[in-house]
């Protein structure tokens, strides 16, 4: 993840780390998620998924750098990135997609690089079974 190596020191909406939402978030400006979160969310720049972080929703914004763990699809304008302790289970539609060591990613893949005009997709199971039955991967965290 070049630009999103780091959780930015503050932005301009912030879930703390012992934070539960239930609902959707719709903003403008940068988001950094430490909390739980049950729902979509939606921002017009920057959304940091924290390393503490539980998601479960989909996730729309310019870019969009995951250090934590997110079951939904992810669409953003520009980037997506995954550090090494990041976990993405869902569908990613992006400009761009970086992933570091030891991050773990199951799902579609959609990308259009600046210089190409056609998408290319990959296609990844994106169920788990867990003792003998298919089941959210949240649940079994």
């Amino acid at each position: 993840m070049k630009n999103g190596s780091k959780l930015p020191s503050s932005a301009q909406t912030v879930l703390s780390k012992n934070s539960i939402l239930k609902g959707d978030l719709d903003v403008t400006g940068d988001v950094l998620a430490e909390g739980k979160i049950e729902g979509s969310i939606k921002s017009h720049d920057n959304v940091y998924i924290g390393k503490a972080a539980v998601i479960n929703g989909d996730i729309t914004a310019k870019n969009v750098y995951i250090f934590g763990v997110v079951q939904g699809n992810v669409n953003s304008d520009g980037a997506v990135g995954l550090s090494s302790s990041a976990k993405l289970f869902g569908d990613v539609r992006a400009k761009t997609f970086n992933t570091e060591d030891g991050s773990v990613f199951k799902g579609a893949l959609e990308t259009s690089g600046q210089d190409k005009k056609t998408k290319e997709s990959l296609e990844i199971d994106s169920k788990i079974e867990y003792n003998d039955k298919k089941s959210s991967v949240i649940e079994s965290l």
